[in-house]
């Protein structure tokens, strides 16, 4: 995959990961505001602990 397609994807799914840890955090609170970075901490917490985790491929 060349750069000039990873890079507008990346940059996609980044909005679609903020977009969405947003809606949680007004939701899983209703009527008060979790901050969005803590939603996105935990989200990319359990990612790092899965490329961890995850067996190399060599």
């Amino acid at each position: 995959m060349t750069h000039r397609l990873a890079l507008p994807l990346i940059a996609l799914w980044g909005a679609v990961i903020l977009t969405l840890g947003d809606l949680v955090s007004r939701t899983i609170l209703a009527p008060q505001e979790l901050p969005v970075g803590i939603v996105t901490a935990g989200l990319g917490g359990i990612f790092v602990l899965y490329l961890v985790w995850k067996k190399p491929t060599v």
